[in-house]
């Protein structure tokens, strides 16, 4: 490759940073595009398995699921390939390596991986345009997010759509609603204070022309971020999505904000409770969690310790915690885990599955006294070392599977959707001999956990109840809205909504046309290797 000039433009992106980071044998690149001010991200090396991802802040404002639906919804076919289920049909005969896409709590991500050089771009073109032009038809939004469903004209209306009825699954599970109750007490008017899956009871709020209006802000190209991994010409991958997609757009937009909210000065407690059949034993099915704010993405050396440090506490069988716990007999089970990337804030939680609410002042005197002990007497060092030298080997593995592009480039996103310079994060040896330095020969680890988990004002303790009535106090909410709805409509608008409920289900039903089918790109015999690579496995003696 024709070597780069910092400052220099390529294909409308301006390099302002480049650097060779050997731990992953790679040389990192990132870009600012002059004109839209959105970055792209190079990672360039000799792994012929190139990944690509375009990802987005999507940001939510509100819990109606809007950035999920969008996802469901991007993929329901473009204006060049209008395909339903797109990522289904060019997976179905293809060479890729990973297809997929997913929504977080204020990111969505859309990455694919090939070895073919054909296919790398054939795909890259049909990622960007649904993305940057999805049809986004009403019909669509009914389907993917939700409608009234009324397919007799004497039934009664019903709530449908697909992301609609995956939350209603979801928001049945108690542990997303502990975590949920996390979110909101430790990050209080934040943006991860929103469910962005969507809350159920929330999803019919969202109008389509909502929906429309925030792909038209949150996809703007502006509000992008996009990566390049493998040995593909970097230059012709600049030119590619300029050329075919970021050149039509003249102006740019300002990019979404993740919003902080305010900070939490004193422990706080949580109690609610969660539905379970009418009839059903109460007794030993409460959910208890504590949790507290360790830092936020900048704080990198931080948060690795707390990964080692939250492996010693709820995943090593030497756990003096977990075994506290369970000879206590305070609980059917005990988890735990530290989350960094998956909201603006950092932290830990620990929890009990199948205990009782009155059992929560002997669980929280038990966990510090716990924790106390160990910080006083110091960690066992055979336990600490395991725990370094098992976090080191899965960070290394990790790096060095198949999809090593797509490793770094969720460690490279959250830093960027951050403010912060990718480069830091891409590299991890010296951090680890830092922390392995300082947990066996300072205290640190010990010094962590007094100063975050027992002195740490940011803490929240949630006690989630077990409650015979509150499903069908559910159900009649629900009930009522529809019934409220219900009543709204005269005869000709029910016959309405019988006949578009008639059309999405022949809309559901129907399968593409081949002349759109022939729109997806494909590959010939004449773009395959005819003597692929074969990694030999020589026999051991």
């Amino acid at each position: 490759m024709t070597p780069l000039t910092l400052g220099a433009t390529y294909h409308g992106f301006t390099l302002d940073r480049m650097e060779r980071i050997e731990e992953i044998n790679s040389t990192v690149y990132l870009f600012t595009h002059a004109v839209l001010g959105c970055q792209a991200l190079a990672i360039k090396n000799q792994d012929p398995n190139k990944t690509f991802c375009a990802s987005f802040m999507t940001v939510p404002e509100d819990s109606t699921g809007v950035a999920h639906i969008l996802e469901h919804s991007v993929l329901m076919g473009s204006e060049k390939y209008p395909v339903k289920d797109v990522f289904g049909e060019i997976n179905k005969g293809g060479l890729m390596t990973f297809l997929n896409a997913m929504t977080g709590a204020d990111t969505t991500w859309y990455p694919f991986a090939t070895r073919n050089a054909k296919e790398y771009f054939s795909i890259m073109d049909v990622y960007c345009d649904v993305v940057f032009n999805p049809l986004l038809l009403r019909s669509t939004f009914e389907q993917e997010g939700w409608h009234h469903h009324l397919e007799q004209a004497e039934d009664k209306p019903q709530f449908m759509g697909v992301v609609f009825n995956e939350m209603k699954g979801a928001f049945s599970d108690p542990i997303r609603s502990l975590f949920q109750h996390i979110y909101r007490g430790l990050m209080p008017e934040s943006s991860s204070a929103h469910e962005s899956g969507g809350d159920p009871r929330r999803i019919p709020d969202l109008s389509y022309e909502q929906f429309v209006d925030f792909h038209r802000s949150h996809y703007h190209p502006s509000n992008a971020t996009l990566f390049f991994y493998g040995d593909a010409d970097l230059q012709e991958e600049l030119a590619f999505v300029q050329e075919r997609f970021l050149s039509k757009v003249s102006q740019p937009v300002d990019k979404a904000r993740i919003k902080e909210g305010l900070e939490v000065s004193a422990p706080l407690s949580i109690e609610d409770s969660y539905p379970v059949q009418p009839g059903s034993p109460t007794t030993e099915r409460t959910f208890l969690a504590i949790s507290s704010v360790i830092g936020t993405i900048h704080d990198r050396k931080l948060n690795t310790a707390f990964q080692i440090i939250a492996n010693i506490l709820f995943n090593s069988d030497g756990s003096p915690l977990k075994k506290a716990v369970f000879n206590a007999g305070v609980c059917k089970d005990f988890g735990g885990l530290f989350l960094a990337n998956s909201s603006i804030k950092s932290l830990i939680i620990t929890y009990l599955v199948g205990t009782d609410a009155a059992k929560r002042d002997h669980f929280l005197a038990l966990y510090k006294a716990t924790l106390t002990r160990m910080v006083d007497q110091g960690l066992d060092r055979e336990l600490m070392l395991s725990e370094l030298n098992k976090y080191e080997f899965a960070v290394r593995e990790e790096m060095n599977k198949a999809q090593r592009g797509l490793d770094l480039i969720s460690k490279a996103l959250p830093a960027m959707k951050s403010g912060m310079a990718p480069f830091e994060v891409l590299e991890i040896d010296a951090l680890l001999a830092e922390i392995r330095r300082e947990a066996t020969e300072e205290g640190y680890f010990e010094r962590l956990i007094r100063h975050y988990l027992l002195d740490n004002p940011a803490t929240v303790t949630v006690t989630l109840a077990p409650d015979q009535e509150k499903m069908a106090q559910n159900v009649l909410e629900e009930q009522q809205r529809l019934e409220a709805f219900n009543d709204s409509l005269d005869a000709a608008g029910r016959s309405q909504l019988v006949a578009r409920t008639q059309e999405l289900m022949a809309l559901q039903a129907s399968s593409n046309t081949v002349e759109d089918l022939r729109r997806l790109p494909r590959l010939s015999l004449d773009d395959l290797d005819p003597r692929p690579p074969f990694h030999t496995v020589l026999p051991t003696t």
